[in-house]
């Protein structure tokens, strides 16, 4: 394999701000990755999808927990996760992407990623499937820069994080990045919108050399603890051993924060103005009653069927 196109979903969050909303009357909280919302495929089972209609299964590889193991082995029943690749603890979104991106790179030096959270609600499917086809040919474009998928807002919004781009060459589709901005205050993120800024999605593309060395300029000492590991081979983030090994001195480091933020990768960057469609990063119960109006009362919500939490710990493995 040389030069395909990669796809790697991000479901290994524990989805803590939804833990009032998500958790049955056994006490047991489903992570909002494997929420159905009263639908009838989970969040991630929808972003497999979403990922399917670009890239074959084989090329996708989808970061799970390991404390989610009942919750994902459901879903890899009632059909294909990708590649599995199990974490044995969070260690953040930065070690959430690190470890299948080296994965991949392994197997393609040439490959270009597509990155996908799982936890995002579209109502446009079709123009968003639209946008994600024009970053990717983007990225494999230009080996240089990593895409980042910026949604054109509604309003305001406070809670979520904003791109600025360059204001140089405002008609071009694929703009530098000039600044980040963290859940701005009221008047400061009227401001944005006016400015022409959007909204921080966390989709990105790239070729995988692109987005390796992100990390080995904002976080080196990270990435050569992954890389310490003598021949990475295809099956080494199978070896449950290996990897609690590795990850038991990794420290918490977010990629939105400690990578995309840092000075040396702004140059690196730059973010594609996708249009409005209804996009939502389901993070807060306020945002999932604001997407899911019909189901009502916010307790309503209805997660995948899962096994009373006692028989879910004798499920729990760090295998795939």
């Amino acid at each position: 394999m040389s030069g395909e196109i990669w796809a790697i979903v991000l479901a290994a969050g524990d989805g803590t701000r939804l833990r009032s909303v998500a958790t049955d009357a056994l006490g047991v909280c489903t992570p909002k990755q494997f929420l159905t919302f009263g639908r009838s495929r989970s969040l991630l089972r929808t972003t497999i999808d979403r990922a399917e209609t670009m890239i074959p299964p084989e090329r996708i590889v989808t970061i799970v927990a390991a404390t989610h193991a009942p919750w994902w082995r459901r879903e890899k029943q009632a059909g294909s996760l990708g590649n599995i690749l199990v974490q044995p603890r969070n260690a953040g979104t930065a070690a959430g992407l690190l470890l299948p991106l080296l994965y991949i790179r392994l197997q393609d030096p040439d490959a270009t990623v597509l990155v996908l959270p799982s936890d995002h609600h579209v109502r446009d499917e079709e123009r968003f499937l639209a946008s994600l086809a024009q970053l990717v040919g983007a990225a494999r474009e230009d080996a240089g820069h990593v895409m980042l998928l910026g949604m054109e807002p509604d309003g305001p919004e406070v809670q979520y994080g904003w791109i600025v781009p360059s204001r140089d060459d405002q008609d071009a589709s694929l703009r530098p990045v000039d600044a980040f901005v963290e859940k701005p205050a009221p008047q400061d993120a009227a401001n944005l919108l006016a400015r022409g800024a959007l909204w921080s999605t966390f989709v990105m593309a790239g070729r995988a050399s692109a987005i390796h060395a992100l990390f080995e300029r904002a976080t080196p000492d990270l990435t050569r603890r992954f890389e310490r590991e003598e021949a990475w081979e295809a099956q080494f983030a199978r070896d449950p051993e290996r990897l609690r090994a590795l990850y038991a001195g990794v420290p918490t480091c977010d990629f939105s924060a400690d990578v995309l933020q840092h000075d040396s990768c702004r140059a690196a960057l730059c973010t594609m103005r996708a249009p409005a469609c209804g996009w939502t990063d389901l993070g807060t119960p306020e945002r999932v009653a604001r997407a899911f109006p019909s189901l009502g009362r916010i307790a309503g919500l209805a997660p995948l069927s899962i096994p009373p939490a006692a028989a879910a710990q004798q499920h729990l493995s760090h295998g795939a």
